[in-house]
């Protein structure tokens, strides 16, 4: 897997999760948001080892793009998941 591909992976996720992670605490969920704060650390640094080592990659550059589009993908995903998580069946 290329560089970019792991950033934009990296990014999707650790941006879900903080949409996860704002829910949870809104909800007081507090073993969702522990489980999600874990996360987050994890996949944070991951994140910022990489991007400092590309630090010299200019914008427009693969991993730049990865890292900018994969925001909006995630976040859109948490909205979507979130109230799905945890519905149980009748």
């Amino acid at each position: 897997m290329t560089t970019a591909a792991c950033v934009f992976a990296a990014q999707f996720v650790y941006i879900l999760l903080l949409g996860l992670q704002q829910q949870n605490v809104i909800g007081r969920h507090y073993v969702g948001a522990a489980c999600t704060s874990l996360l987050l650390g994890t996949f944070g640094i991951y994140l910022t080892a990489t991007i400092a080592i590309h630090a010299e990659a200019s914008m427009f550059s693969p991993v730049w793009l990865a890292f900018i589009a994969a925001g909006p993908a995630g976040i859109c995903v948490a909205m979507w998941l979130h109230p799905r998580i945890g519905r149980r069946k009748p």
